[in-house]
């Protein structure tokens, strides 16, 4: 007779039963969504700072390469003026072609040195960026399977 009365109690709480069944795995796939959702967001975050530092990296390179070409056509005026100049003497445009580069080589190892730095630095966020990128990937793709 127990076992008559716990069996029909059972029956009428089959269908609360069920719905809280379905309320735990609404719940469940809801904080599932939202924790990938939270992974998208970080990944476009994550490339779009990965576009613009590499944007920001070309156009400081840009500018560096320009600087030196117009570092370049300046020194080649100067060095033509001066023969113009001293054209009377063979030796003199000699001495300045000589001499001219040994005065102008520190100047521009500094800012090969500044650009080599420079490059280096955005490289080195380029790869972190990548690598976390990577990673997110990974969980992206093994929460979405």
């Amino acid at each position: 007779m127990l076992l008559d009365v716990t069996a029909a109690l059972l029956t009428l709480d089959a269908p609360f039963l069920f719905a809280e069944s379905i309320q735990n795995q609404f719940a469940t796939l809801t904080y599932e969504i939202d924790i990938k959702q939270q992974l998208v967001n970080q990944l476009e975050s994550m490339q779009s700072r990965l576009s613009s530092m590499q944007r920001q990296y070309e156009e400081k390179l840009r500018n560096m390469s320009d600087k030196i070409k117009a570092v370049e056509v300046e020194r080649d005026k100067v060095l033509n003026n001066m023969c113009k100049l001293y054209f009377f003497n063979e030796t003199v445009p000699i001495k300045i072609k000589v001499t001219m580069p040994r005065l102008i080589m520190p100047a521009a190892n500094k800012t090969s040195e500044q650009e080599s730095k420079v490059r280096a630095q955005y490289k080195k966020q380029i790869d972190d960026l990548k690598k976390e990128k990577a990673k997110l990937m990974v969980i992206f793709f093994f929460l979405f399977k």
